[in-house]
């Protein structure tokens, strides 16, 4: 029998951190609300993000969620550039591994959605770079 082959585990990093409540992110896109200084940056190449979050306080339940989205710069117009809204997952518990592809786009910005998280605190939203 061949040995199984195994691969490097993806390193994590806080791409959003939020004291207190839990809450939703601005519906009007502009960079007052989605500042660029904030946005994550993917190493050239990558295919997606793979996503997880948690609360850093407070209480969770089993059932408890949030819903992610990223939300691309457009790199095609550098003397308008603005936000474009890029997909989104919806009901994402505590601590589960969504990826949302990236597009070969060089910032992204992750936005809270929705939520249902009474009791959270701290909202942590971590990522790593998909390359395959």
């Amino acid at each position: 029998m061949a040995p199984t082959q195994i691969f490097q585990a993806p390193t994590f990093t806080t791409v959003r951190s939020v004291a207190g409540a839990i809450a939703v992110d601005n519906v009007t896109i502009n960079d007052t609300n989605y500042p660029p200084a904030s946005a994550v940056q993917p190493p050239a190449g990558s295919k997606g993000m793979q996503l997880y979050w948690y609360a850093s306080g407070g209480t969770v339940a089993a059932t408890d969620w949030v819903d992610l989205q990223l939300l691309y710069r457009d790199a095609k117009n550098p003397v308008a550039a603005r936000w474009i809204e890029g997909p989104s997952v919806r009901g994402v518990r505590q601590h589960q591994v969504v990826q949302l592809p990236t597009r070969g786009n060089s910032q992204c910005y992750v936005r809270v959605l929705g939520f249902s998280c009474a009791a959270g605190t701290g909202l942590r939203v971590m990522a790593a770079t998909v390359n395959a």
